[in-house]
């Protein structure tokens, strides 16, 4: 049998791992990972967990290299150096380094994010010095060439064409330009046209030495492994790679948004879709487990206030939820549904509507208890596999929520009450200071927003 057909099946395997008829708490009863934590002299940080039930690693390393470290006039900068990182190596080429993954059936992804970059590598036990040779390749001798950068230039902007013909993506552009202004987030991850197009290999190189630091890097391995050995070939490979210091980023805070605004974007399509919300938390407040609980019961698709509401009780949407994505620096609260142009003044209205009375009301024990029993009970499914709890390892390191935060977790939810609730609620959500946006063919939409006189309109050729 072929490498990559082991591979497959293997990874198959782990997606069946937990019966689907496990109830949510034996699920909670398995065991939590406890990871080992080692900083090399240079700086880099290396989480491992043994994973023996199957031969399979995962390495993945975290830079915080992301959109929040790029300027204005470089937006896609972070994207465009993640992406090319395999596309040539002081040891190989873009065509090697592929065939060299694919010979032993792995995977290797690279990409950016709004705070940091990624490399992620999924190979057999028995390939995991590959692993770790590409791994390394990667963050310390990247090439650039410049034949690889315009390829990889037209791809990304082939991307933003097509970014541009799908509603969904140009309503949350649109909403994250509003409400980030003046804070990088506001640019979405690939950049715009001008800025692409202008990208120079200098500029690229220069971020690379900037922020590919091993003091700026963490590591995560998850898996069939000894970690001492791992470590140990780690530093082989490793130990030349200099720890410099990295700039400091201190970005602008937002502007706040003092009242309501609409932004309405024409595009010939026969539905609305809407995006509205506000400023809202940094992932590692401490309100960020009480808001998961308050926002599991108002937003969550399927069983959320406003799904249930919108859609299955008065059928005006075809997805109604409301969201609290955190980052490093803030995050946002939205709420999103996707209707009908003639349903959208309606939708809106009853999705306020349910905002409102979870600010002023709060929530029943009932609602309580299954948001709790959901949040806990999914939350050994979010590291099932090698890949995702390597992420969440990351994840930690990246926002400093502490060695306990898989320990204390489940607690933490647990201890959520009804008063935390609808304090949350009442600090955090506010749906009389919005930024509204709204994709539909406007000749055909009539939307009255209170306190909005004359919105913004846009065409998808005002776009970035």
């Amino acid at each position: 049998m072929h490498r990559s057909l082991i591979a497959i099946t293997l990874l198959l395997t782990t997606l069946i791992t937990v019966s689907p008829v496990q109830s949510a708490a034996e699920k909670t009863e398995m065991a939590l990972p406890t990871p080992h934590r080692h900083v090399f002299e240079n700086g880099l940080a290396v989480l491992t967990v043994e994973r023996h039930q199957l031969p399979i690693v995962e390495l993945r390393a975290m830079i915080r290299a992301g959109v929040r470290q790029e300027v204005d006039d470089e937006a896609g900068l972070a994207n465009l150096v993640a992406r090319l990182l395999v596309h040539g190596t002081r040891e190989r080429s873009a065509i090697e380094i592929a065939e060299a993954i694919d010979y032993v059936g792995g995977r290797l992804d690279t990409y950016a994010s709004d705070d940091a970059s990624y490399v992620s590598i999924s190979v057999l036990s028995r390939d995991l010095l590959l692993g770790l040779d590409l791994l390394c390749e990667l963050l310390t001798a990247p090439t650039f060439p410049e034949e690889e950068l315009e390829r990889e230039r037209g791809l990304v902007l082939t991307e933003m064409a097509q970014r541009k013909d799908d509603p969904r993506t140009v309503v949350g552009d649109a909403f994250r330009e509003a409400v980030f202004e003046d804070h990088p987030y506001h640019r979405p991850v690939t950049g715009y046209e001008e800025t692409v197009t202008s990208l120079t290999r200098e500029a690229i190189l220069s971020f690379y030495e900037r922020f590919y630091r091993p003091n700026n890097c963490a590591i995560a391995a998850v898996g069939d492994f000894d970690p001492d050995n791992l470590i140990e070939e780690l530093g082989k490979r490793l130990e030349t790679w200099e720890r410099r210091d990295v700039p400091a980023v201190e970005p602008k805070t937002p502007r706040p948004i003092e009242k309501s605004e609409l932004k309405l974007i024409d595009m010939d399509i026969s539905q609305s879709y809407a995006r509205f919300g506000h400023h809202g938390i940094k992932r590692n407040h401490p309100d960020y487990y009480a808001i998961s609980v308050m926002n599991r019961i108002l937003g969550a698709v399927g069983s959320g206030r406003i799904f249930r509401e919108v859609r299955e009780e008065r059928g005006l949407a075809y997805d109604a939820r409301a969201r609290f994505p955190s980052l490093l620096d803030l995050g946002t609260f939205y709420a999103s549904f996707e209707t009908k142009i003639e349903s959208t003044q309606e939708a809106l209205d009853v999705t306020l509507d349910q905002i409102r009375r979870m600010k002023t009301r709060g929530v029943t024990s009932e609602e309580l208890a299954d948001a709790k029993s959901y949040l806990t009970g999914h939350f050994p499914l979010t590291f099932e596999t090698g890949r995702q709890l390597a992420a969440i390892l990351l994840d930690i390191q990246l926002f400093d929520l502490g060695p306990e935060y898989l320990a204390e977790y489940l607690d933490t939810i647990e201890s959520v009450t009804k008063k935390d609730i609808k304090r949350v609620a009442q600090q955090y959500l506010d749906p009389e200071k919005m930024i509204f946006v709204v994709v539909t063919r406007l000749e055909d939409l009539s939307l009255d927003v209170p306190g909005i006189e004359q919105p913004e309109q846009q065409t998808e050729k005002d776009m970035h």
